[in-house]
This record gives C-alpha cells, sequence and structure tokens, in this order.
C-alpha cells in the first residue's frame, strides 16, 4: 500500500486515486519523437495559465491509458523555478490522470503563473483540462461511430434523370467541339 502526504494528512494513494504513482511513472512521454507526434497531429489549446496539446495513439503503441508530457522552457524562469513547475504539476497529473481513460498523449505547457497560482486553483484548472480532453475524445468517438454506422449500408445510386424532349436540342459545349477537332489526330498532331 503506498501512502501520500498531502497538506500533513496521510493520504492512501488507493483509495485516493485508481492510478498508483508507480503506474503513473510508466505513463510519460519520454522520446523527442512522441512529442513531436503529439504536436504534429494535435491541436494547441489554451487555458487560463497553460497551453495543451492532446493527439490519440494508434494501435501500435503498447501503453495503455493517459501518458503525460511536461515542457518547461527557460523562459519560465532559472532552473529551480522550472523544477517546482514541474513538480506541482506532476504531483497533480498523478493524482488527477485517472479522469482520461483514452489511450492519448497530453503535453502540458505551463506559463510563469503556475509558479504564484494557489496549488488549488492550478488543481481544478488541470482537472479542467483533462475533462475537456476526455469529453473532446468521447465525441470523437461517437461521431467516428456515426460515420462508420452510416458507410455500412451503401446508398443506392443515383441514376440522372433525362428528359427525352431535351436529348434531340442539346446545346454543343466546349468539350464537345475539343473532341471533334482531336479526332482523327495522331499522337504528334498530326492528321492521319
Amino acid at each position: 500500500m503506498l501512502l501520500l502526504r498531502h497538506n500533513n494528512e496521510d493520504v492512501n494513494a488507493t483509495t485516493h486515486n485508481p492510478v498508483l504513482a508507480t503506474e503513473v511513472a510508466d505513463h510519460r512521454l519520454r522520446k523527442h519523437a512522441d512529442y513531436q507526434r503529439v504536436y504534429r497531429e494535435g491541436r494547441k489549446n489554451f487555458s487560463a495559465s497553460m497551453s495543451y496539446f492532446f493527439a490519440l495513439r494508434g494501435v501500435e503503441s503498447s501503453a495503455r491509458g493517459p501518458r503525460f508530457g511536461l515542457t518547461a522552457g527557460k523562459v519560465l524562469g532559472k532552473a529551480v523555478e522550472r523544477n517546482r513547475i514541474k513538480r506541482r504539476l506532476r504531483d497533480i497529473v498523478r493524482r488527477n490522470a485517472a479522469i482520461v481513460r483514452a489511450d492519448v498523449d497530453i503535453v502540458l505547457h505551463p506559463r510563469r503563473t503556475v509558479l504564484t497560482i494557489e496549488f488549488a486553483r492550478l488543481e481544478s484548472e488541470v482537472v479542467r483540462i483533462l475533462t475537456t480532453i476526455q469529453s473532446a475524445i468521447e465525441k470523437k468517438a461517437v461521431r467516428k461511430q456515426v460515420t462508420d454506422s452510416s458507410n455500412t449500408v451503401p446508398e443506392p445510386p443515383r441514376v440522372p434523370q433525362v428528359r427525352e424532349a431535351n436529348l434531340g436540342s442539346r446545346r454543343r459545349t466546349n468539350q464537345d467541339t475539343h473532341k471533334q477537332a482531336s479526332k482523327g489526330t495522331g499522337r504528334d498532331g498530326v492528321r492521319s
């Protein structure tokens, strides 16, 4: 059993959150290629104190559940400040990772305000982000099911309706004249 300390209280991690700290460590984005794929396939979204990207993983990936990546560039401050930002966000993600149930990669880009914002406000913002991601994934899955189910039933072929009275009095188009002009010409454009 894993015990965590929060606000000077012992919290049982298994009852507090079904995702244990050791499991979250397995759900980190580690490779540069994974980050690049999320940036390429995802779209940039914004919240009050951070921006974020997310992209669904394909079936070829062996990892299950969400994977998280944090970025903290030098623009956020010195190493001490960047590490503090990452520690705060890792703790919040570890607690709330179970909100997202899909196989998705998420990259969080915090702003400098994450350093000074209250922990509870930051946690509620991350929870809001994770629920937004989960609902977007569910909407996408529903849309895919609807399109897949509509594609399984073939539509009858459309037959153009032609009025018999207009068959003889058809106006000549540019294509018709082009076809007639090119009739009888060989490959080099010379009549044979």
